[in-house]
């Protein structure tokens, strides 16, 4: 069952990514150099990968929500977007250079959506490609959360939206929402580096410690998402030849089966129709 704030789960949990925000994302955390595989695995109607698209690299998208599917789809006519929930799928290898994360936000079963997607997710990373997630700093960068990209990510770096009007949907204050990005380790780790753990633990907002006065619990806020290039900006470089994208649907309703049997199926093939036409008079 799904528990999350009244105004998330009126919108089945999806609280897009300003456009605003996903282009400093683009232009100033990240340099991909050449064309690239870009991933989104709950792309609701395509506000995080619509700025990619734009810039000429390859998409793939997964959305179960068919209408915001739709959308993207018409968004972004050249991408390859699958109407379909991301645990009823499974690509058959790692393919992304580039994994664009804005998860629902809520708990289902005992777990932050924002995690279990996350963790799957990244199984369809390469290793040395950049993982960028936007979450709510208050409500999911926990433990289990921060122990998952300290493990499988290095080079990690956090940010926070700016401050603004708490009813504009760019301001911090909306929902406390913070960019993590990182590079994908060849092997995740073990055990994570306790004091890698601690730095990314302090950026988890709650209430203010009586100490220090601080909502971080670092006591220090991360930077502000930067409307310049970052120092410490994260490089990708794509394979010369793309990872083929192949994938296997375990539950795919009506529409989707009609759409994969525009490009397959055995009615495609001329022996197909030479055998199914009638001939009056043969």
């Amino acid at each position: 069952m799904a528990h999350g704030l009244h105004q998330n789960l009126l919108n089945e949990a999806f609280v897009r990514t300003p456009p605003c925000q996903t282009q400093k994302v683009l232009k100033n955390l990240l340099r991909v150099a050449g064309t690239a595989t870009i991933f989104d695995p709950t792309c609701g109607e395509g506000d995080l990968l619509e700025p990619f698209a734009q810039a000429g690299h390859r998409i793939v998208g997964v959305e179960l929500h068919r209408e915001r599917a739709s959308e993207a789809q018409q968004r972004m006519p050249d991408a390859t977007i699958i109407a379909s929930p991301l645990e009823a799928m499974r690509f058959d290898a790692p393919f992304a250079d580039v994994l664009a994360l804005n998860p629902p936000y809520f708990l289902q079963n005992g777990k932050r959506a924002e995690y279990t997607i996350t963790k799957e997710a990244l199984e369809y990373l390469r290793p040395g490609g950049i993982a960028f997630g936007v979450y709510p700093a208050r409500s999911a960068w926990k433990a289990d959360l921060v122990i998952l990209w300290a493990k499988a990510l290095r080079d990690v770096q956090v940010f926070r939206f700016p401050d603004g009007d708490p009813e504009d949907e760019f301001a911090f204050q909306k929902f406390t929402q913070i960019v993590v990005i990182g590079v994908k380790r060849e092997q995740p780790l073990a055990e994570p580096d306790p004091g890698e753990l601690a730095r990314l633990r302090g950026f988890r907002y709650r209430k203010p410690d009586k100490e220090t006065g601080s909502w971080w619990a670092g006591g220090t806020p991360p930077p502000i998402l930067p409307d310049t290039p970052s120092e410490g900006i994260s490089t990708v470089t794509p394979p010369r030849i793309p990872i083929p994208v192949s994938y296997t649907l375990m539950k795919a309703d009506v529409a989707e089966l009609l759409k994969a049997l525009q490009s397959h199926g055995a009615h495609l093939d001329p022996s197909w129709h030479e055998d199914t036409t009638f001939r009056h008079g043969s």
